[in-house]
């Protein structure tokens, strides 16, 4: 009876380890994909080329390099200190993210409709820049509002890190997901030029133009999550 037990109390720790390993994994891909076609690097291929034409390839080795580490520590910051910033200001949950998924719609709006992120003038000053790797590559071709916003939503979704190991460990997917988001963009970049002959203006247009309808549902799913949480917790909303 003893092994018998025993048995049974193994076959349910399993159980439990699998299931928050299956929601833990879905919790991964879920951000992952969505923080990807938010910072969408493909947009940011036409204008890395365009600004790094006349440069050599060391140059843009180390202009990869830096923009992969500014890509990180961005959204790092974000990831850890948002929630205190919006604390600091009194900014409730329900406005972060309502406000969120509104940016998220834009940026997904921007794509579809091909909306130019920096002017032609801007461009063609930053052209003239020795360092191009903050200003316009990191931010705001890689790490916008919406990107910014994205990861702010789930860090407020999770909570404070410290609160026990499971937040801590949702802490560190969403990490090991920036990190994996920062090597797309840089190999995205770095084979910019294969992806120019193979895709052409137009196809990179298009892909563009499906990761922005994928955003636009990302902010819809974001304010329906919001609306349905809000009717909850206030009943006479429905009302």
């Amino acid at each position: 009876m003893q092994g018998l037990g025993i048995s049974l109390a193994y076959n349910r720790l399993l159980a439990e380890i699998c299931t928050r390993m299956e929601q833990n994994l879905a919790f991964f891909l879920i951000f992952f994909t969505g923080l990807l076609s938010v910072m969408n690097p493909l947009s940011a291929v036409p204008v890395w080329l365009g600004l790094t034409a006349d440069r050599t390839e060391a140059d843009k080795r180390v202009l990869l390099r830096k923009i992969v580490r500014n890509v990180v520590v961005t959204l790092l910051v974000v990831l850890l200190l948002g929630n205190f910033i919006l604390g600091f200001f009194g900014i409730t949950l329900p406005a972060i993210r309502i406000a969120g998924a509104l940016l998220i719609l834009n940026s997904g709006l921007g794509m579809v409709i091909n909306r130019e992120k920096v002017s032609a003038k801007a461009l063609t000053d930053d052209k003239a820049r020795e360092d191009i790797s903050f200003s316009p590559m990191t931010m705001p071709f890689l790490v916008g509002p919406g990107s910014m916003a994205f990861v702010l939503s789930y860090a407020d979704q999770v909570g404070s890190p410290w609160a026990d190991w499971g937040k801590l460990l949702a802490y560190g997917l969403l990490l090991v997901a920036i990190l994996l988001v920062a090597v797309v963009a840089f190999l995205a970049l770095r084979s910019s030029g294969y992806l120019q002959r193979y895709l052409g203006s137009t196809g990179i247009v298009a892909m563009t133009k499906i990761m922005g309808f994928i955003v636009l549902s990302v902010g819809v799913q974001m304010l329906l999550n919001t609306a349905e949480q809000l009717i909850a917790q206030y009943p006479q909303l429905a009302r």
